[in-house]
């Protein structure tokens, strides 16, 4: 059994990922699979050029792959996956299901965004407050 006590030799405790970029990853690669069976769905209804379907399901499915690794940078990332809900949202005009499913991911897209920048803001604070408490002296 390991012991929770800090000891002066121990190593420190490796930090949290960030949960922002956790959750927003999260989110992409699962419209990876929204964007995989809507181009099944839109290939079986034939509502274009098999061709067409093709290029337009495998271009949003890499710019969801991309956004999804760019999700660690500052900005970048949450532009790209911010389009890519937009564009998924406008498929309804192709597959009327996705505006229900679009609309129900830019929910989920916000709330990642919104609690995940919620939760690292916690993280620093406590971290902030434990630093200070450790760094004054006890009197």
């Amino acid at each position: 059994m390991t012991s929770t006590s800090a000891t002066p030799g121990a190593a420190a405790a490796k930090p949290p990922r960030p949960a922002r970029p956790l959750f927003c990853t999260s989110v992409l690669w699962l419209e990876v699979l929204l964007v995989f069976f809507a181009v099944l769905a839109a290939y079986g209804l034939r509502v274009a050029e098999p061709w067409a379907i093709g290029l337009v399901g495998g271009v949003l499915i890499v710019w969801c792959a991309v956004a999804a690794r760019l999700q660690r940078t500052r900005w970048l990332g949450l532009v790209l996956g911010s389009i890519v809900q937009v564009l998924i949202v406008l498929g309804g005009l192709v597959i009327p299901a996705l505006w229900f499913m679009g609309g129900v991911f830019v929910l989920v897209w916000i709330t990642a965004i919104w609690l995940g920048a919620k939760i690292d803001r916690e993280r620093a604070e406590r971290r902030s407050t434990g630093s200070a408490q450790t760094s004054s002296p006890a009197t």
